[in-house]
């Protein structure tokens, strides 16, 4: 995999992440109050999980669901017995739909509140294809292990056996040793 950065402070090559991080608050986080991290992980789950990956059309997806539109692309693969191209050379550059899944994986963190002046931290990885939610993780640290931990569940999830684009921002926790070990290991391209 390549990880791939956008300017320090520059947001908007990573806008479908922000996006899913808009949404996921003004449609579950903000409208209840939390106490625990347990709550929090719930609430995220439910959201994902439950509403966001199965019922929720999105206008990139021509008004499909993520897993609609990862179905349908499926169907086709199976059809025509070819397998996905990839460019190993291709970075993000603000190219947002990619041809088929498991081609570019983004990234980003929120702050969740539970309770005054404590917050918990999600992380979450979001297939460019569908825009679906392959992997997230909430911790009550925002540290190189959470993007670590949650990028092993999309790994464990979608078993990629091409090189993927990652793309992040330039936060410390994506160019921590760990982190770039990991993407390393299993030909993630940062980006």
């Amino acid at each position: 995999m390549l990880a791939s950065y956008s300017k320090p402070g520059y947001p908007y090559d990573n806008a479908v992440t922000e996006v899913f991080f808009k949404y996921l608050k003004q449609r579950e986080i903000n409208r209840r109050t939390y106490h625990s991290i347990q709550e929090v992980q719930l609430s995220c789950f439910e959201y994902i999980e439950q509403f966001y990956n199965n019922y929720n059309p999105h206008s990139a997806n021509n008004g499909l669901t993520p897993n609609q539109k990862e179905e349908n692309y499926f169907k086709k693969c199976f059809k025509s017995n070819k397998s996905p191209v990839f460019s190993s050379d291709n970075l993000l550059k603000q190219e947002f739909n990619p041809n088929s899944p498991n081609q570019v994986w983004t990234t980003d963190f929120t702050y969740i509140s539970i309770g005054a002046k404590r917050h918990v931290y999600l992380c979450a990885i979001l297939d460019l294809y569908s825009r679906k939610c392959i992997a997230w993780k909430v911790s009550d640290r925002i540290d190189a292990k959470l993007t670590c931990d949650t990028l092993e569940i999309a790994i464990n999830k979608r078993k990629p056996k091409e090189p993927i684009i990652f793309h992040s921002d330039q936060g410390s926790q994506f160019k921590s040793a760990s982190f770039r070990k990991l993407l390393d290991e299993h030909q993630l391209l940062a980006s």
